[in-house]
């Protein structure tokens, strides 16, 4: 059986049902934008106040539009719920169906080269972390929109500011990064060593 890469293999099973995978990502890019849109709103109350309100909104009208919003971040969060339910059991039962479809084609003494228990695990586990991996994809969408558009009306706001707060905040980040894989790296050696030399790790551990 030919192997695939981990993105190959993603990918083949977004391909799967991209209708169901392309509301899923809308859905679930709405559940991470719509919190930013309460934070325009009393923007533009305050704005409304001072007489610089750039909508053409009363104050009663945008306290309506800030009430419409939640309700609709509520439907929102219940449809996106009820598309990603749907969308994980497609892809776990394809992942389940194919598995049991090679099994059932091998000869009887070699179609399960483990024990039930571990084949009933790998049933269960296997499955449901290509799900969780399908599903994580939409929340790095989201994220990654939030972001951006959060930046973006940072930027409009103020620029000095923005870049003042975020550009620390990046430099921490990559520097970290930078570390936890130098930190990784160190560590993998050290184990190897210590499989190799068991005698020199537990002396290093006293």
């Amino acid at each position: 059986m030919k192997e695939l890469s981990t993105w190959r293999y993603l990918w083949r099973l977004i391909r799967y049902r991209p209708i169901l995978y392309s509301a899923n990502a809308v859905l679930w890019a709405g559940v991470h934008l719509i919190p930013l849109l309460p934070g325009l709103i009393i923007q533009q109350f305050f704005d409304t106040l001072s007489g610089k309100a750039t909508w053409s909104f009363s104050a009663a009208g945008l306290a309506v539009l800030l009430m419409v919003t939640a309700s609709a971040r509520i439907i929102n969060i219940y449809a996106g719920a009820f598309t990603d339910t749907i969308h994980r059991y497609s892809i776990s039962a394809l992942i389940r169906r194919n598995m049991l479809h090679w099994i059932l084609q091998q000869p009887a003494a070699s179609a399960i080269p483990c024990s039930p228990g571990e084949a009933i695990t790998s049933f269960r586990d296997d499955a449901e972390q290509a799900e969780n991996a399908i599903s994580w994809t939409l929340d790095l969408i989201g994220k990654t929109l939030f972001a951006g558009t959060a930046i973006f009306i940072l930027l409009l706001v103020d620029v000095q500011i923005t870049c003042f707060v975020f550009l620390p905040i990046v430099l921490v980040v990559s520097l970290t990064q930078i570390a936890s894989k130098k930190l990784q790296a160190y560590r993998a050696v050290s184990e190897g060593r210590a499989r190799r030399n068991p005698a020199d790790a537990r002396q290093a551990l006293h």
